[in-house]
């Protein structure tokens, strides 16, 4: 006889303890951030914040127009400003230049008259009366300019804002 070691037979596989066995390993638990199990609602100091109520709707409403006049008065500023009336302050005495030549009862736009100094070859109008804060119809009457005929007026010059009130000069040939 020869010394071997003595054979048994196989021992049956023994239950491992819960959660282990044969086979693929099952799934690991879903992660949860430490704050119970999977599904159940967050604390409410980290519940994520809620959605805009009827409040910030308002306010984003608001701003938005608050932005909008702020633009568009920007922009009527800068308009005003780049089309600055030069004879916004002509008094009589006064001289003119840079009128259009027009024929009697029409109308021309004069986008470059100014003041300038009486007496230079660049006058061409003087200023005999002034009549202010009359709307665009009373400005382009025949009458406007009525009590300056004798003191020479044969023109009328008026500048006068959309839908608002502005002025008259009357004018005579230097």
């Amino acid at each position: 006889m020869t010394n071997q070691p003595p054979q048994y037979p196989a021992a049956a596989p023994q239950p491992q303890p819960s959660g282990q066995g044969w086979g693929a390993a099952p799934p690991p638990p879903p992660h949860t951030d430490g704050f119970g199990p999977a599904g159940a609602p967050l604390p409410p100091s980290l519940q994520p914040p809620k959605k805009g109520g009827a409040g910030k709707k308002i306010l984003g409403i608001v701003v938005g127009v608050v932005v909008a006049l702020v633009v568009a008065g920007g922009l009527a500023f800068a308009r005003g400003a780049l089309q600055e009336d030069k004879t916004a302050e002509a008094k009589q005495g006064d001289c003119i230049a840079d009128l259009p030549e027009v024929k009697e009862g029409e109308e021309a736009e004069a986008p470059n008259a100014k003041p300038v100094t009486c007496g230079t070859a660049e006058a061409k109008y003087t200023v005999v009366g002034r009549v202010d804060n009359l709307s665009a119809a009373q400005a382009s009457s025949d009458e406007v300019c009525q009590p300056y005929a004798a003191a020479g007026a044969e023109m009328i010059f008026y500048s006068i804002p959309p839908a608002g009130k502005g002025y008259v000069l009357c004018l005579k040939p230097t």
